[in-house]
């Protein structure tokens, strides 16, 4: 006769006879549906006294359970065979089996000794990252780090790539080399699951305090009764720590349960000044920062301070290419980079496949297309991919005018959403009242449109064009009218009643093509690109990274303009380089633009 195989729990999850967790394809041709861990159906299964046995599975361990009775009332019982001896634990009645009871029971069952399977995957997740031979020595970001020693937590946050990890391995080393405790916990969206969350900080906290895990009991984190309890139990087991030690909580950036924030920040709120917690993350943790920063217990790391200085790239380069390049060309590829690692290791790369300077520092570059659509843009939820290909036309923006453009209500969250996640924007204000995409990611999210959406393209520079003109912004109007098609005199026409009367100004526009004409019979190609760039509000930093150049290069165009001109100042010659355009502007007491 064939054997009835038992029921499975696994996953959080019941799932009944004809569910074959052996079977190549997982179910049989007739599928029982599951069966979830805590409903009502659950409960009802377990009361039944039919139902004689299942087996339980989870990531720290198994054991199968019975349904036995017991001084005439029915109640289930863990069994688990170890080293030739079979160990039975009390479950509860039915109503008591929740997954927290049956992952402590499994803890209890299977301990980290004598578990082979989960020693290994706990191994892997508390073995510090190997540290790459050609890293460059940041002694200045080490230096601030080995300072916020002396405050409880140290958050470093910063998009994929930007050298966190390497830089804490960095650290790692020189603090280990000193003869002080540190250890290292990678967390994975697993760890969501309070019990094994807590099993891993302990088991991470272990191994710079031995003995941890015989004064806390890993139960007191299986409910949120007892949660409490279990923190003051490990609050008060760290008082013992002898010496100052530290714990990195890497990857910081899969957790979204709430109740691990809240705990973790009693936790650092609470714990002794010997012990110093790490958090890396590629987005702003869910943390209340802003009172651990008012309470000074708070040291922080962000994407301007891992962005690599123009100095330490130039350093960086020889050791990464094969053949010497000239300084020009090192230069070029650091000012393309802007900073970031990733991106320059990207160039490199294609440098290695037999690219000139000129073919890799051309827009789009396709290894740094490729990692930014596929590891930032494609990543993010769909309302935000859309918000940022509506907004990336924009040089610039505020909230007013992202919801213009985006046509999305709630640009706010937007991007609050984005500021946290740090999908590669930044603040242009103190206020942070307006903003603007990295211009790497720019480009990239523009190649995108152009490529997926070329069709919408004028269609949002119109909305540009109206909110600017709405705003009394004739300047910035004029430029994204002239985006839209090519040319402010027939975009003027084709834009309708969404320009307004902005055809008031025509004379203005009329001026531009001459004005034009002009420049080029006086400046080179590359001086007239610097003005064209000026005339939207560039500054040397942002001309020289359009442009691909360095800003001592953009410096020098300035010089010769300025030669050409007969003035002194980037003022003056701003002045002299359109005064058919001040009268018409100061008549219609147009204020002052916002590069957009």
């Amino acid at each position: 006769m064939l054997r009835q195989p038992i029921p499975q729990v696994f996953d959080d999850h019941l799932y009944l006879q004809d569910y074959l967790p052996d079977h190549p394809r997982g179910y049989t041709q007739h599928t029982t549906p599951r069966v979830t861990v805590g409903s009502h159906q659950w409960y009802t299964w377990l009361a039944d006294a039919q139902n004689k046995s299942f087996t339980f599975k989870s990531h720290f361990g198994s054991f199968t359970a019975r349904h036995e009775r017991q001084r005439n009332s029915w109640y289930w019982y863990a069994y688990r065979k170890q080293q030739g001896r079979i160990r039975k634990m009390y479950l509860g009645r039915p109503q008591e089996l929740t997954a927290e009871r049956l992952n402590s029971i499994a803890i209890n069952l299977c301990t980290y000794s004598s578990c082979q399977h989960n020693y290994q995957l706990f191994e892997a997740k508390l073995r510090t990252p190997s540290l790459a031979r050609d890293v460059l020595p940041r002694p200045r970001l080490l230096a601030k780090l080995q300072n916020s020693l002396e405050t409880g937590l140290t958050v470093i946050s910063a998009p994929a790539g930007w050298g966190k990890t390497t830089l804490l391995r960095q650290w790692h080393n020189e603090v280990v080399s000193q003869g002080c405790a540190c250890s290292w916990l990678s967390l994975d969206k697993e760890d969501n699951q309070a019990i094994r969350f807590w099993s891993h900080f302990i088991a991470a906290l272990e191994q710079v305090m031995p003995g941890l895990s015989d004064l806390v009991s890993i139960e007191l984190f299986c409910a949120h009764a007892t949660l409490t309890q279990g923190l003051h139990t490990l609050l008060h087991a760290l008082d013992g720590l002898a010496t100052p030690a530290t714990l990195v909580l890497d990857n910081y950036h899969v957790l979204y349960a709430q109740e691990i924030h809240q705990a973790l920040t009693t936790l650092i709120e609470l714990m002794p000044l010997q012990l110093h917690l790490v958090i890396v993350s590629r987005t702003r943790p869910e943390l209340p920062l802003a009172r651990l920063r008012a309470q000074r217990l708070l040291n922080e790391l962000h994407m301007d301070d891992l962005r690599f200085l123009q100095q330490e790239m130039l350093q960086l380069l020889p050791r990464l290419l094969a053949q010497p390049l000239t300084t020009e060309q090192y230069v070029t590829l650091a000012t393309r980079a802007n900073g970031w690692i990733t991106a320059l290791h990207l160039l490199v790369a294609s440098i290695h496949e037999g690219g000139t300077i000129e073919e890799v520092c051309a827009l789009p570059q396709r290894h740094l297309n490729d990692y930014m659509v596929e590891e930032v843009l494609l990543q993010q939820p769909e309302e935000i991919q859309r918000f940022l290909l509506a907004t990336a036309p924009l040089d610039s923006f505020d909230i007013s005018l992202a919801s213009a453009v985006s046509l999305q209500a709630n640009s706010e969250a937007m991007l609050d959403y984005l500021s946290r996640h740090n999908i590669f924007i930044e603040a242009q204000d103190s206020q942070r009242g307006w903003f603007r995409y990295q211009p790497l990611f720019s480009e990239v999210l523009r190649g995108y449109l152009r490529q997926h959406s070329a069709s919408l393209l004028p269609e949002l520079y119109l909305r540009a064009c109206t909110w600017y003109q709405q705003n009394g912004l004739l300047n910035n109007a004029l430029y994204y009218a002239t985006q839209a098609t090519g040319n402010a005199m027939i975009a003027l026409p084709q834009a309708g009643n969404q320009l307004g009367n902005l055809t008031n100004y025509y004379p203005v526009v009329q001026a531009i093509p001459t004005l034009k004409h002009a420049r080029r019979e006086l400046f080179t190609q590359r001086e007239n690109e610097v003005i064209d760039l000026l005339l939207q509000g560039a500054s040397n930093r942002e001309i020289a990274a359009k442009l691909i150049i360095s800003e001592g290069t953009v410096k020098k165009h300035m010089a010769n303009i300025c030669g050409k001109l007969e003035v002194k100042s980037r003022t003056q010659a701003l002045a002299k380089l359109m005064p058919q355009l001040t009268p018409a502007l100061n008549s219609r007491d147009v204020p002052a633009s916002r590069a957009g």
